[in-house]
């Protein structure tokens, strides 16, 4: 059970769309499934399902429906599983993480930061006057 179902405001409001469904049983009244709009039968159990997945625990949320699948409806048991599943394996496909080096720099980026941080090779070797010739 997720929290979303432990909450307060949930619990109380399930409660009330089971008294109006048990209501509605004594009183001869077809209880509709929300999901495929067709009649629930009495003696089958039902459920009570959200009509929006992200939206809140309010009464305006929560409506009957088949529990399990049928021919007609897909079942809450069975939406509910389909959803976990596209959550879990939605989160498995997000790409890795870059790799990043443990050892030496890459020659790249160490090429670049001693060209930032060495001064140029004419600043290492002395500058020889014009007129300097070999003998």
């Amino acid at each position: 059970m997720t929290a979303k179902h432990r909450d307060p405001e949930y619990v109380r409001n399930a409660r009330i769309v089971r008294a109006q469904v048990a209501r509605a049983r004594r009183l001869g009244d077809d209880v509709i499934c929300w999901r495929c709009r067709r009649p629930i039968d009495p003696a089958e159990q039902f459920d009570v399902g959200h009509l929006d997945p992200s939206g809140g625990p309010g009464l305006e949320n929560l409506a009957p429906e088949h529990r399990r699948k049928s021919t007609t409806c897909r079942g809450n048991r069975s939406a509910g599983g389909q959803l976990g599943a596209a959550m879990t394996n939605a989160r498995r496909r997000m790409p890795p993480p870059p790799r990043r080096s443990r050892g030496l720099l890459n020659w790249r980026v160490a090429g670049l930061f001693w060209s930032l941080v060495s001064p140029p090779p004419s600043a290492l070797q002395p500058s020889l006057p014009l007129n300097w010739r070999f003998r």
